[in-house]
């Protein structure tokens, strides 16, 4: 085995599954071992491309882009896209050639010291002298590239080093989770005991939540954080776009974040962005479970619904105005309001309906909420009203100014939340 097959095998361990990069003489034995491997080997027409690409890579899969260059000009073409990732936090994997080190055949033609010029710009930068280090070498480079603050990590190999016979089985090194001392709570504040951690995450954005031990924060910087809820030590941040809806778990370990302009599929445990596609619309209102599907509604006066796994749009339909916060759902079917005061029905189906209900002559304020059967509308009025899946009045309650939260069903009747900050328990 040549030391550029473990290489790439060390590479493969880490889960690269593509390289763009531009090949030279002295990363021939590397793209040689790529032809055998399951890495894909992208080609680019300039290097600094493939760095914005491997750079691009990493933000967006929180997983280190790998982008490979040969030596001197190449190499020096990498350079601005390394400030890019290490600006921007994120994590990257830049390889480099290298003339022989062990025999100069041809002086000093294209060398350029390019581990010191990487150094300023870089978490670490440094050369492979060594074919049986390159599994210790590879595997620390790429903890390194995604440990926070994520950025870049530059390998220079050799053409020689690149090209030497092994005499022996060199084993991989397997990647393990990164492990954070925690302090004891005690440790943190012995003045009184209350407080247990702080740490500044910058202005919230949505709602927190806390899905599989992670405390999840969206701040209004577009970042997307992951934090240890017992020390606050921050395990991940992503840049994602800044969100107004809080996070929802879909399955084991995997969590939706909406933005403006993008559903993202995040992994609780690491960060990293399991799936993004391009929102079907502004959505406003938090997402609700019909059955096996995602439904809200959206500035554009849709109401949706999505798969949790692929995050294409099952079906839509168009009313009047947006909805009032999130729509109800009862059994196969989706009750919605609407800001000009529409109460509709939407039957899920190819194509999907919306049906009037009912035109209400009073502001809804309060989302829509289905209790044993009955909807109930809070309004600017102070009064809930329950109405009959046609329309029909059946009761109300008049509280004391504006209803801006929904009932609370039980089993035998409802809490409502009143203007006054009291809450009322009523039966059925």
């Amino acid at each position: 085995m040549k030391a550029s097959d473990l290489f790439v095998r060390a590479l493969e361990n880490e889960g690269v599954d593509r390289i763009f990069a531009v090949p030279g003489e002295e990363n021939l034995d590397v793209v040689e071992s790529l032809r055998t491997s399951s890495i894909e080997l992208v080609l680019v027409r300039h290097e600094q491309s493939a760095a914005f690409m491997a750079a691009t890579h990493g933000r967006l899969t929180g997983r280190p882009g790998v982008c490979m260059a040969t030596l001197g000009p190449g190499a020096l073409n990498l350079v601005t896209g390394a400030a890019y990732a290490h600006l921007g936090a994120m994590p990257m994997i830049l390889i480099t050639g290298q003339k022989a080190i062990m025999s100069a055949r041809q002086a000093r033609f294209q060398i350029v010291d390019i581990v010191a010029t990487m150094k300023p710009l870089t978490k670490s930068s440094r050369q492979i002298i060594s074919a049986a280090s390159i599994p210790t070498v590879v595997r620390d480079a790429f903890r390194l590239a995604s440990e926070e603050r994520p950025g870049p990590v530059h390998l220079e190999l050799p053409e020689d080093i690149a090209g030497e016979q092994l005499d022996r089985e060199v084993p991989l090194v397997r990647a393990h989770p990164i492990e954070i001392p925690v302090a004891h709570p005690n440790a943190l504040d012995r003045s009184n005991g209350q407080r247990f951690w702080r740490v500044n995450v910058g202005l919230v954005s949505t709602p927190l939540a806390l899905v599989d031990r992670v405390l999840l924060v969206a701040n209004q910087r577009g970042e997307f954080l992951g934090l240890n809820p017992k020390s606050g030590v921050r395990y991940w941040r992503r840049q994602t776009g800044v969100a107004s809806i809080a996070p929802i778990p879909l399955d084991s370990g995997v969590v939706l974040l909406t933005t403006p302009d993008s559903l993202f599929r995040i992994a609780t445990g690491d960060g990293a962005v399991r799936r993004r596609v391009r929102a079907p619309g502004p959505v406003v209102s938090p997402w609700i479970r019909m059955r096996d599907a995602l439904v809200a509604g959206t500035a554009d006066s849709l109401v949706l619904a999505i798969d949790p796994d692929s995050l294409t749009t099952r079906w839509k339909v168009r009313l009047d105005a947006p909805v009032m916060d999130s729509p109800a759902v009862a059994g196969d079917t989706v009750y919605a309001a609407t800001r000009r005061g529409t109460l509709y029905r939407v039957l899920p189906g190819t194509p999907a309906r919306a049906e009037r209900i009912v035109e209400l002559d009073w502001p809804i304020t309060a989302p829509v909420t289905i209790v044993h059967g009955l909807i109930l509308l809070g309004g600017a009025d102070g009064t809930i009203r329950a109405l009959e899946p046609n329309g029909t009045e059946r009761w109300r309650i008049t509280l004391w100014r504006p209803i801006e939260l929904g009932p609370l069903p039980l089993d035998d009747g409802m809490v409502v939340v009143g203007g006054k900050g009291d809450l009322h328990r009523y039966r059925r």
